[in-house]
């Protein structure tokens, strides 16, 4: 049987599935199609897959690995990557992205685009434009509230308490849901038992944005399950580890879902006494470091010490009930009463009838106004009774902590 020569191409074999989206690379002027999943190489070299002459360029600069659902840039360069000016060691990206290589400014820039499909690219747009859009009405919403605390006499008819016809308050109402949406976040996790390292698994819960750049609220047995004091709360059986680090899902205000994780974030104070915990992005969701200053929309933080019972309220959160918690869940209600915990204080405990289910927890309540009122705490079942209502934790009593952490992170 005759030989193949050395180096001459074998027989075709079978092309394999695509895991993600195929890959566009531009550089020097020049456009190159890949099909994913499919390793490309970056340099001067004359064997790598995309070849650049720019003498800035090493003769192997980079690569690109395909992941599902993405790809990855790797730098091999002493010299370097860059991305907007900052060095680049490992990218994921899963939409455009340009880089200079060798220099920062005076380096031949190499963009690399996923190609999705038209109508992905038409939701991608319009979901980055929805998410300016929110980031404005979020804006609007707190101007809204200060407008009033100022002129509250001549301007509460704005929430419609007394329009008759209730236009202009439903209207702003709905501006405001709209805005707390958009700052309510899924918090996904990965642990184990403490009693039982071998079992592991995924669990979730919700969290409140209250600064732009990445500051949020939650409890503290979603973000630190090890916080002193939740054992003394909620007992000890199947306790779980604190995890690594936190994934943050921001809310798609097109469709109410969560969009995939984007972001990782640490704990900066946690209180298992107060159940609460303040914690910070840091990262993207695949742990490279941030690039740009992030400007998230927020919720504006209002105050407990006035509630009384018959007060309205909505929380909002990605409980269980919604499949696996991918869908934000708005419910309404009322305050049926205010408690007075014996270790935390006068009011520093709310009953809602509003339903509240596991996943909700660390999520939102708000008011009339869309103001941040307390966070969806725990489920509370009186002995002997079929009745279960809502806890929700006040924010006036972990206004401290918050402040604390806001001092650590400016």
């Amino acid at each position: 049987m005759p030989q193949r020569p050395a180096g001459a191409p074998g027989p075709a074999g079978p092309v394999p599935p695509r895991s993600g989206p195929d890959l566009l690379v531009v550089a020097e002027g020049r456009e190159h199609r890949f099909r994913h999943p499919m390793q490309i190489t970056v340099g001067r070299r004359s064997d790598c897959t995309v070849v650049i002459g720019d003498p800035a360029c090493s003769r192997v600069h980079g690569r690109i690995d395909p992941v599902p659902g993405g790809w990855t840039y790797t730098n091999l360069s002493n010299e370097g990557t860059f991305d907007d000016g900052r060095r680049v060691t490992t990218r994921a990206f899963d939409e455009r992205l340009a880089l200079r290589l060798g220099h920062p400014v005076a380096g031949p820039e190499l963009a690399l685009v996923p190609i999705l499909s038209a109508a992905e690219e038409e939701r991608r747009i319009a979901r980055r434009r929805l998410g300016k859009r929110l980031v404005i009405i979020g804006a609007i919403a707190a101007a809204l509230a200060l407008v009033l605390v100022a002129g509250i006499g001549t301007t509460a008819w704005l929430l419609g308490r007394d329009d008759p016809a209730g236009g202009g308050g439903r209207a702003d109402r709905g501006a405001a849901l709209d805005a707390a949406k958009a700052a309510t976040v899924k918090i996904t996790a990965d642990s184990h038992l403490l009693d039982d390292p071998s079992r592991i698994g995924t669990y979730h819960g919700s969290g409140s944005i209250i600064r732009s750049d990445g500051l949020i609220l939650t409890n503290a047995h979603v973000a630190a399950p090890e916080a002193p004091g939740l054992t003394d709360k909620y007992g000890s059986a199947e306790r779980i580890a604190n995890p690594d680090y936190l994934l943050i899902s921001l809310t798609d205000g097109m469709t109410d879902t969560n969009a995939p994780a984007a972001y990782r974030a640490r704990v900066v104070e946690a209180d298992g006494n107060l159940d609460v915990a303040v914690v910070q992005i840091y990262a993207d969701a695949q742990g490279n470091d941030l690039t740009g200053k992030l400007d998230l929309p927020t919720v504006p933080i209002g105050s407990s010490g006035d509630l009384r019972a018959g007060d309205s309220v909505t929380v909002l959160g990605f409980p269980a009930v919604a499949g696996s918690g991918e869908s934000i869940t708005v419910t309404t209600g009322v305050i049926s009463t205010v408690l007075n915990d014996p270790e935390l204080g006068p009011r520093s405990e709310l009953d809602t009838d509003a339903r509240i289910a596991p996943g909700n927890s660390g999520g939102m309540a708000i008011n009339s106004e869309g103001e941040l009122i307390g966070i969806p705490t725990s489920l509370f079942a009186d002995q002997g009774s079929t009745v279960t209502s809502g806890r929700i934790r006040s924010i006036d009593v972990v206004k401290d902590l918050i402040a604390k952490a806001e001092d650590e992170t400016r």
